[in-house]
C-alpha cells in the first residue's frame, strides 16, 4: 500500500477504533451506574423488609434481649451487614464483629476492614419503632457497597461486560477489514493517476488511466484522460508548428541566400528587378517574425491594460465600416444589429479593436462570395454577449478544441499568413478583460464566435 493509503487507513482506524473505545468506556460506565442504581433500589426495598422484621422481633420479645440468633439469621438470609443499637446507643448486634470472629456467613477475603461504624460509610440508617415509639437504630451495609457482591450479581455484571468486550473485539476486526478495503478502493485510482501523471511527465502522451467507477474519482480519471489527449494533440501541434515555422523562415532565407550568391558569382545582375525580389523575400520574413512577436506584445499589453470606458456599439461599427468596401467588392453581406442599447465596457481600446478585427477578418477570410456574416448582441444580467456568425466553410469537429491554441491552423494547406496565432491572441485579450470566448461550428455550414464581456455603468 502506498503512503497515502497507509495514512488514510490510519485515519479511518483512529476515528473508528477511537469511537469504539469511547463508546465501550461509556457503556461500561453506564452499566456500572445503572447496576448500582438497580441494587440501591432493591436494597431499599430489602432494607424496609429487614426493619419490618426487626420491629416484629422486638414486639415478640418485648426487648432486644435474646434476639441475637434471630437477627443473625436475618443477616445470613439477606446478605446484609447489620449493626443494631438500642434506644440508649448500646450495641445489640454487630455483623462485622461476628465476621471477624469467624462466626456467621463466609464472605470474600477482600472484605474491607471497618474499625468503626462511621455513618458516612453507610447507605442508610433506620429508626426502629414500635407503636410510633423508637426502640433502636439499625445500620445496614449492602453487598456491593464496598465491592462485595453475591455470586448471582457478579455473574450478571461480568456476563454483560464480557458480551460488550467480545462485541467490541468483533466490531474492531470488522472495522479494520472494512477500513483496509475502502482505503484500498479510494487510493487505488489515486495511485493509478499518480502513475499516469509520471508517464505523461515523461512524454508518454498516449498513456491512459482506466477507472471502472461511477464517482468523482471516475470523473477525475476521465478529465485526466481528456487532458492527456489534449496534451498529445498540443505536442503534435508544437512539433508541426516548429516544422512549419522553420520551413516558412527557411524559404525566404534560402531564396535571399541564392540571390546574393548568384549576384556575387555574376550569374544574375544586381539590377532593380532582382533587388526588388530580394527585398520582397526580406519583407516576407520580417512580416512573419513580426507576427510571431505580436503575441508577446499583446500579452505585455494585457498585463498593463489601460482601462477606459468604451462604447462597444461604436467600436464595432467603426471596425465593420473598415471592412465594408472589401465586403461589397467580394459580394458578401454583413448584417449588424444596431438596436441594442448604448452599452459600455471597461478595457483597452487597442486590444478590443484587435480582438474584433481578428474575428471579423477570419469570418471574411473563410467565407466565399455570396456568404453572409451576422453580428448581433444579447444582454444577460451584467454581461454583453456578442455573436459573430458566418455561413462560410466552417471548422472540422476534430479541430474545434484547438482553434485557440498558439500556432494551430485547421487548414494545413494555407501558408503561414497569420502563423496561427490570431485566435490565440483573441482569447488572451478576452480573458484579460474578465470575459469569455467560445466557438461553435459545422464544417461546410459556417462558424459562430461568442464573446462575453462585463458591462460597466
Amino acid at each position: 500500500m502506498k503512503k497515502i493509503g497507509f495514512k488514510l487507513l490510519i485515519i479511518i482506524l483512529s476515528i473508528s477504533l477511537g469511537g469504539l473505545v469511547l463508546a465501550s468506556i461509556f457503556i461500561n460506565k453506564s452499566i456500572d451506574y445503572n447496576f448500582q442504581k438497580y441494587l440501591k433500589e432493591r436494597w431499599e426495598e430489602e432494607d424496609q423488609q429487614i426493619i419490618s422484621v426487626l420491629e416484629t422481633i422486638y414486639i415478640n420479645n418485648g426487648s432486644w434481649n435474646n434476639t441475637f440468633p434471630q437477627i443473625n439469621n436475618i443477616s445470613r438470609v439477606t446478605n446484609a451487614i447489620l449493626r443494631i443499637e438500642n434506644i440508649k446507643g448500646d450495641l445489640v448486634f454487630d455483623s462485622l464483629d461476628n465476621l471477624q470472629k469467624g462466626r456467621g456467613r463466609q464472605v470474600r477475603k477482600d472484605l474491607p476492614e471497618i474499625d468503626n461504624w462511621d455513618k458516612n460509610q453507610f447507605v442508610r440508617d433506620y429508626k426502629i419503632k414500635v407503636n410510633d415509639v423508637r426502640v433502636g437504630t439499625a445500620y445496614i451495609i449492602k453487598p456491593g457497597q464496598f465491592g462485595i457482591y453475591i455470586n448471582s450479581e457478579l455473574f450478571f455484571r461480568n456476563k454483560v461486560k464480557r458480551a460488550i468486550f467480545l462485541s467490541a473485539i468483533i466490531i474492531a476486526v470488522i472495522t479494520i477489514i472494512i477500513s483496509f478495503y475502502f482505503s484500498q478502493r479510494i487510493t487505488s485510482p489515486l495511485v493509478k493517476l499518480s502513475l499516469a501523471t509520471e508517464k505523461i511527465a515523461a512524454g508518454k502522451y498516449d498513456y491512459r488511466v482506466k477507472l471502472k467507477r461511477r464517482d468523482e474519482l471516475a470523473k477525475l480519471g476521465n478529465a485526466f484522460n481528456e487532458m492527456a489527449s489534449k496534451l498529445a494533440k498540443l505536442e503534435k501541434i508544437r512539433k508541426e508548428s516548429a516544422i512549419n515555422l522553420s520551413h516558412e523562415l527557411r524559404t525566404p532565407l534560402s531564396i535571399m541566400q541564392n540571390y546574393i550568391e548568384a549576384m556575387e558569382d555574376g550569374i544574375i545582375a544586381s539590377d532593380r528587378k532582382n533587388l526588388e525580389d530580394l527585398h520582397s523575400e526580406l519583407m516576407r520574413m520580417i512580416k512573419l517574425v513580426d507576427k510571431l512577436g505580436e503575441f508577446t506584445d499583446v500579452q505585455k499589453r494585457i498585463i498593463n491594460l489601460s482601462r477606459e470606458k468604451i462604447n462597444i456599439k461604436n467600436l464595432l461599427k467603426k471596425i465593420i465600416d473598415l471592412y465594408r468596401p472589401m465586403l461589397e467588392k467580394e459580394a458578401r453581406k454583413l448584417y449588424f444589429n444596431q438596436d441594442f442599447s448604448e452599452l459600455y465596457v471597461k478595457g483597452d481600446r487597442l486590444s478590443l479593436e484587435q480582438l474584433f478585427h481578428n474575428i471579423i477578418s477570419n469570418a471574411i477570410k473563410y467565407s466565399d462570395r455570396g456568404d453572409e456574416i451576422f453580428i448581433k448582441s444579447n444582454i444577460k444580467e451584467d454581461r454583453i454577449f456578442i455573436s459573430i456568425k458566418d455561413t462560410g466553410k466552417g471548422i472540422k469537429e476534430e479541430d474545434l478544441p484547438y482553434v485557440f491554441e498558439r500556432f494551430y491552423r485547421a487548414d494545413k494547406s494555407r501558408s503561414t499568413e497569420g502563423a496561427g496565432i490570431g485566435l490565440a491572441l483573441s482569447k488572451e485579450i478576452v480573458e484579460g478583460h474578465d470575459g469569455e470566448i467560445s466557438v461553435e461550428s459545422v464544417s461546410g455550414k459556417g462558424t459562430e464566435f461568442i464573446i462575453s464581456l462585463p458591462i460597466c455603468t
